[in-house]
């Protein structure tokens, strides 16, 4: 089956903001859709569930904190993982056409040629810091964590905005807004395919 590309991508690195920029989309009236979200999905498919661990000698994908460990100190094993699940995730996004799509691991995964358009959320590392460590209480997983991932100063080479997210949430909201009414029009704007 033939897909079009994704209208957006909204992509950043962890804890900088990506599912905020993503709601306010949702709330602009936009159809989005997270990766992460697809992700769970996909791995809880009894077909995956049974086969992916066995593929990669893991015991099951059950424990997240467990495999987000294993992944963290074992880059082969997340390569491999990543090779085997992104494909599938991917295929399942673009079968429901979102206009708006949330993809943590977009330039990682060589998918920006899937996408119009792509926006790169971001903000000071020692925002991003605070932000992981409040979430997760654990320094080393933090450490781990960011240690593991692209910084997101790579990514903004492939961004058409950045959208900085350790102003005021106000501030960003309007930046979202502006640049979503931007695209929008673009979107209804272009020319059609069969044209």
């Amino acid at each position: 089956m033939a897909y079009s590309p994704v209208p957006l991508a909204v992509t950043g690195g962890i804890a900088e903001g990506k599912s905020t920029v993503l709601q306010m989309l949702a709330d602009n009236g936009w159809r989005t859709l997270s990766a992460d979200q697809v992700a769970a999905e996909v791995r809880s498919r009894p077909e995956v569930q049974r086969d992916l661990p066995r593929a990669l000698g893991l015991p099951s994908l059950d424990d997240r904190v467990a495999l987000r460990e294993v992944l963290a100190t074992e880059p082969t094993l997340r390569r491999a993982l990543n090779l085997q699940l992104h494909q599938l995730i991917w295929d399942e996004i673009l079968a429901r056409e979102p206009e708006a799509v949330e993809v943590p691991l977009l330039v990682e995964t060589a998918l920006t040629g899937w996408c119009e358009r792509i926006w790169v959320v971001t903000c000071r590392p020692s925002e991003q810091r605070r932000r992981l460590l409040e979430r997760l209480g654990d320094e080393r997983a933090v450490d781990q964590l960011l240690h593991a991932q692209l910084p997101t100063r790579a990514k903004c080479a492939f961004a058409d905005a950045v959208i900085r997210t350790n102003s005021p949430i106000d501030s960003v909201r309007e930046i979202v807004e502006r640049l979503a009414d931007s695209a929008r029009n673009d979107l209804l704007n272009r020319p059609s395919p069969l044209s």
